[in-house]
């Protein structure tokens, strides 16, 4: 498992809001996360993914979460955790998928977070 910061180019794969925050975040003009209009999107995230905290290997890094992105290692990751109608319903919410290439990253079995400042491309696939 990969624990040091800067590496070769990667590709990574993320769900994220306008405002450009990922899944968990993304709050509507209410204040409302969007992700509790999706609750088996959700609890399916939930029971297949660690948290921050659970993830060891991520949490050495992410304490400084303002630089830092959670992402999916791959498309068959992406698509084992949100199916397509539900790609469907956040694109209505105002979310877009990207494949994103970052040399500075942490990658666990579970997930990755890339540093928001070592992003070296950025493409919306969906």
């Amino acid at each position: 498992m990969e624990t040091d910061f800067k590496k070769q180019p990667r590709e990574f794969y993320r769900i994220e809001y306008k405002d450009g925050y990922g899944l968990h975040n993304a709050v509507d003009e209410d204040g409302c996360y969007f992700i509790n209009e999706l609750p088996l999107l959700r609890d399916r995230h939930n029971r297949l993914l660690p948290n921050m905290i659970s993830d060891t290997i991520i949490a050495q890094t992410y304490l400084d979460n303002s630089v830092w992105r959670f992402c999916f290692n791959s498309m068959d990751d992406l698509h084992r955790l949100v199916l397509d109608n539900e790609i469907e319903d956040l694109k209505k919410y105002g979310f877009k998928v990207y494949k994103i290439v970052a040399d500075c990253y942490v990658i666990s079995p579970y997930q990755a977070i890339i540093n928001i400042n070592n992003i070296i491309s950025k493409e919306e696939i969906l």
